[in-house]
């Protein structure tokens, strides 16, 4: 069972967010976007102070998160095109797209593609470390600057999947395919522009980050149960990549 809720701030009415949450069977999860200063650094992977009143809350029984949208600045709605949209990709296509042809995207549409192509990058590697593999290029998107240029929009629908392989549903590049490991992320550090050593920094933040999953997944009120249920999404042998990779940034 899916659902949405619209949520509005106090006696203001101003929408701030939506709940999104999903049941199956047993299992209920809440998803819900990012704000984009949340991955903007590694100590933003934990809620920032402009989200202090985003919660976990129930509704008839299921757990659901309040947080803000990106694409709304007080009733006015910005404008969003998915990734597939802005690169053309077919609706329902057999064609395998890469976060490669989405670096084209950014440099020729891109407002900051340099800023924007390293965001993706983080995006990409927080995806790995998490066993986030359900990353089609609609749970990626755009938003309008002006004329014709567009802005990565904050990252969303990134959830955990302790349960699935561990394969990405875009693939990091052609050569590449489904893999969702460092080793294929590293592989493409060339073709985003980014220095050797500038991509490792990064990927260490991430894994810094993703390495407090048990304390804040507490700090949310998950039990240790239902923390043991995810191991599987963060403890692999890709954090421990990262943390090799990360180990051989120059000082």
């Amino acid at each position: 069972m899916k659902g949405t809720v619209g949520v509005a701030l106090g006696n203001s009415g101003r929408r701030i967010g939506v709940l999104r949450y999903n049941r199956d069977g047993a299992r209920e999860s809440a998803s819900f976007e990012y704000d984009a200063e949340w991955l903007a650094a590694p100590d933003r992977f934990r809620i920032d102070p402009a989200l202090a009143h985003g919660r976990l809350v129930s509704s008839d029984g299921i757990p659901v998160a309040l947080v803000r949208r990106f694409d709304r600045v007080d009733s006015e709605r910005l404008m969003y095109f998915s990734a597939a949209t802005l690169m053309g990709a077919t609706a329902g296509g057999h064609t395998e797209h890469t976060y490669a042809e989405m670096v084209d995207t950014i440099r020729v549409y891109g407002a900051a593609p340099e800023e924007d192509i390293e965001d993706l990058w983080r995006r990409i590697g927080f995806s790995i470390l998490i066993t986030n593999v359900d990353d089609h290029l609609h749970n990626h998107g755009f938003l309008h600057v002006e004329r014709e240029t567009w802005r990565l929009a904050p990252a969303f629908d990134i959830n955990p999947f302790p349960d699935k392989l561990r394969e990405l549903k875009t693939w990091v590049s052609e050569e590449t395919g489904p893999a969702a490991s460092v080793e294929a992320l590293m592989s493409a550090v060339p073709y985003f522009g980014l220095k050797l050593d500038r991509a490792r920094q990064v990927l260490g933040e991430v894994e810094y980050a993703v390495a407090q999953w048990r304390t804040r997944g507490a700090e949310f009120g998950m039990t240790e149960v239902e923390l043991g249920e995810f191991v599987d999404a963060f403890e692999h042998d890709e954090r421990l990549a990262a943390q090799s990779e990360s180990a051989h940034v120059s000082t």
